[in-house]
């Protein structure tokens, strides 16, 4: 019995001894940016009516602080010690919400969540959301988003558009690949501007 508690004991002081030497290392938190959206101001006139920006919605694997990416064999990965400071829907949400307000189409812009009343809702689909390295070690990062724009009185879709923007990556790692997330998702940004300011609502 003495001899089975003191191999026991070894083997405490020995797996405390790994664990305590094991430095793992910091992790980087990423964002999308919302800084550069008012580079490309787009003509529009100014609306009376008001917008509900939704978040969008999409598969578990994008709703999650992962940052993916696809390998040449089709497998779907995440960065380790690397993940964005949200999830993708939420920033990509923020980013509209802000892009919107700012461009005066409507009067206002809700987000999801507000009580205010609205006459149109925005809604939207991310349907990729991920960066993608090929078999000759080139990649390039790819957003494709579907927006529908929803009379809330009636529930009907005035219009449906869906983009999608694809960039390279200039670094075959999680910092190359969110700098060209970051610019995919700017130019989707600055196309739903474009349709939204078309409609004349």
């Amino acid at each position: 019995m003495m001899k089975i508690s003191a191999l026991l004991v070894s083997m405490s002081v020995v797996m405390t001894g790994g664990c305590s030497t094991t430095k793992l290392p910091p992790t980087n938190a990423y964002t999308i940016s919302i800084a550069t959206i008012k580079d490309k101001p787009v003509e529009q006139t100014t609306s009376n009516k008001i917008i509900r920006v939704g978040m969008p919605t999409s598969t578990a694997a994008i709703m999650s602080r992962n940052i993916l990416y696809q390998d040449r064999h089709h497998s779907l990965n995440a960065y380790a010690f690397s993940k964005w400071s949200d999830t993708p829907n939420r920033m990509l949400a923020n980013l509209f919400l802000t892009s919107i307000g700012d461009s005066a189409i409507f009067k206002v812009a809700l987000p999801a969540d507000s009580r205010g009343k609205s006459d149109y809702i925005l809604e939207s689909s991310l349907q990729q959301f991920h960066q993608r390295i090929n078999a000759d070690d080139t990649s390039t990062a790819s957003v494709r988003i579907g927006f529908y724009l929803i009379e809330t009185k009636t529930g009907v879709v005035k219009d449906a558009r869906e983009f999608m923007s694809t960039e390279e990556v200039t670094s075959i790692n999680a910092n190359g690949g969110v700098e060209a997330l970051n610019r995919a998702a700017l130019s989707i940004n600055a196309k739903l501007l474009e349709w939204l300011a078309s409609l004349k609502l």
